[in-house]
């Protein structure tokens, strides 16, 4: 693709690297609550946005998937409808992926779309920038398809308050949205299907 003057390129190679890293999020949503590694080879110092996170964005969005992106990253728009075609801007609740700078930035999960009992899989997915677990931290207890009986969750940067948020978007399932938890060098998917709870168990390992 011909690169407009004073956008930073994409992809060298966009089918094989959007096929490693599609493999790489679907294994985190089969996978979830699990911080996977994530080297973005393809990564450049000039995406406007972080590489795992660009990463992600190029190889989900396209032209029939609107975009809402938090008030930090907002100069990423021009860049991803010239790469993706995809439309920017607009409501957070109509967007079909929402891309946030952190967690402070996330809208409410109960105001994103939540798809509908006969189309779920037309809800929300949620790309936000994380950060590994953070020591003393209370963690979480994550439970649903995918795990291994019931494991402990960090939280990976997101607030205290979300807790109850992501009740309320469990209790909607099979509605409700996804969640990539995009690092700086590692993704995690946090998907409707789990569950998470206080945890008051003494081993805080990061899982």
């Amino acid at each position: 693709m011909t690169e407009r003057p004073g956008l930073a390129p994409g992809f060298e190679d966009y089918g094989l690297s959007s096929q490693r890293v599609f493999r790489l999020a679907l294994g985190c949503l089969s996978r979830p609550c699990r911080a996977l590694d994530f080297e973005a080879r393809e990564g450049r110092p000039a995406w406007p946005l972080p590489p795992v996170a660009a990463a992600l964005a190029l190889t989900l969005l396209d032209s029939a998937t609107p975009v809402w992106l938090s008030p930090s990253w907002r100069k990423a728009g021009d860049w991803l409808r010239f790469h993706r075609g995809c439309p920017v801007g607009g409501q957070a609740e109509k967007a079909a992926f929402i891309l946030a700078a952190s967690p402070a930035e996330l809208p409410p999960l109960a105001s994103l779309n939540q798809g509908s009992d006969r189309y779920p899989d037309s809800s929300a997915t949620v790309i936000v920038a994380s950060v590994l677990p953070l020591d003393g931290r209370r963690p979480w207890l994550a439970e649903g398809p995918g795990l291994d009986g019931p494991v402990i969750f960090e939280g990976h940067g997101l607030e205290a308050g979300f807790l109850d948020q992501w009740r309320g978007n469990r209790a909607a399932y099979p509605r409700g949205v996804d969640i990539f938890l995009a690092g700086e060098k590692h993704l995690a998917g946090l998907p409707r299907s789990v569950s998470l709870a206080d945890f008051s168990g003494g081993d805080s390992r990061c899982m």
